[in-house]
């Protein structure tokens, strides 16, 4: 099982190198990084649309419109979703990881493959958002 989910993640890593700009990954220091704390996750989702949708999507009224599906620490996740937070090891380290988010949107009124998103975003201690990974 621990075979196929390195697989799956040196998989899911070729084929996003290959797409055309729609990968973004900035790994932060960790000495910048909170401590994953339970409030986090209320915090995150006051945040989605007040600052971090427009700051990666623009205007666009087909990004404004959304669904966060998934919001989980990295190191919770579970089943398929796990492959995340091994790829968040890969790119930047366990400790960045360990202090991360998943956060996977769906664009309803998007009707290909960008009504989906996979964000990974991790809290500094000044309370900002830094999303360091972004699929589409």
């Amino acid at each position: 099982m621990k075979i196929v989910m390195i697989c799956f993640v040196l998989l899911l890593t070729a084929t996003s190198v290959q797409a055309e700009q729609v990968v973004k990954t900035v790994c932060p220091k960790t000495e910048i990084l909170s401590v994953l704390t339970e409030q986090d996750k209320q915090e995150l989702l006051r945040e989605l649309p007040r600052s971090i949708i427009p700051k990666l999507y623009g205007k666009n009224p087909k990004y404004l419109d959304y669904q966060a599906e998934v919001i989980m620490p990295m190191q919770n996740l579970q089943g398929v979703e796990k492959s995340y937070y091994y790829m968040a090891i890969q790119n930047c380290g366990r400790d960045i990881a360990n202090r991360s988010w998943f956060v996977r949107i769906r664009f309803p009124k998007m009707q290909n493959a960008y009504s989906f998103s996979e964000i990974f975003l991790a809290k500094k201690q000044n309370n900002e958002w830094i999303v360091w990974y972004q699929y589409h």
